[in-house]
């Protein structure tokens, strides 16, 4: 995550000033800042390993057609994809993964979504639950 001076840790995705930062190391020509020295040295271990392994979830989320959103799970993709097409220049969609989150179902779990309207007699715009019946239940950040 560039601007404002920040940045986001590879290992635990908290932010990062660098200036204030427990560490850096650069890697392929990219400098990662890290929260703790605890995460630096994880990354440090096998940077690559790291970094294959977000490629590797990324493209196999970026493959499907239809939406595996399932409660927090997915997230996790839009910032994961603008963070690797901007970092390293990757093409992966954000939009894709943006729409999954904010859709009202998914393949994962049918009638589980965001919810976009009144639920019951409470405002429920953007809380997960359950978008086929009144009687669910929905949630804001997994709570």
């Amino acid at each position: 995550m560039k601007g404002e001076n920040k940045m986001l840790d590879p290992i635990c995705d908290m932010t990062v000033d660098p200036a204030k930062a427990a560490g850096k190391f650069d890697f392929d020509g990219t400098t990662y800042y890290f929260c703790s020295v605890h995460c630096q040295k994880l990354f440090q271990t096998d940077p690559a390993k790291y970094l294959a392994a977000a490629d590797t979830c990324m493209t196999q989320m970026d493959s499907r057609t239809a939406s595996p959103f399932y409660e927090t799970l997915g997230f996790f993709g839009p910032p994961l994809a603008a963070r690797m097409n901007a970092e390293l220049g990757r093409t992966y969609s954000t939009s894709k993964h943006l729409n999954w989150v904010f859709a009202p179902t998914s393949d994962a779990r049918p009638g589980w979504g965001s919810e976009n309207a009144r639920w019951g007699n409470y405002d429920a715009y953007g809380l997960m639950g359950s978008t086929t019946d009144s009687s669910g239940y929905a949630f804001s950040m997994n709570s």
